[in-house]
């Protein structure tokens, strides 16, 4: 442990390449349909899910439409 006499030196503390739980990917394709609700601070549901579809997928930009109302929302990376 760092801190520790002879605990001193390169390497020691700081990142660690490889530590901690592997990243996960997800594949979204248009057409897929995803339940989205919200939530209050304490963690309880606000309101009724909604159904929002895929619109399009590009390398850069996912679309989102709600089925019921209209509206889109657009992720940008």
């Amino acid at each position: 442990m760092p801190g520790k006499p002879g605990m001193k030196g390169e390497g020691l503390g700081g990142r660690r390449e490889g530590a901690g739980r592997p990243c996960s990917k997800v594949s979204i394709k248009p057409a897929e349909a995803f339940f989205v609700t919200q939530a209050s601070a304490d963690g309880r549901q606000v309101g009724m899910s909604e159904l929002w579809l895929v619109e399009s997928v590009t390398r850069s930009v996912i679309l989102f439409r709600n089925t019921e109302t209209g509206d889109t929302i657009k992720l940008v990376r």
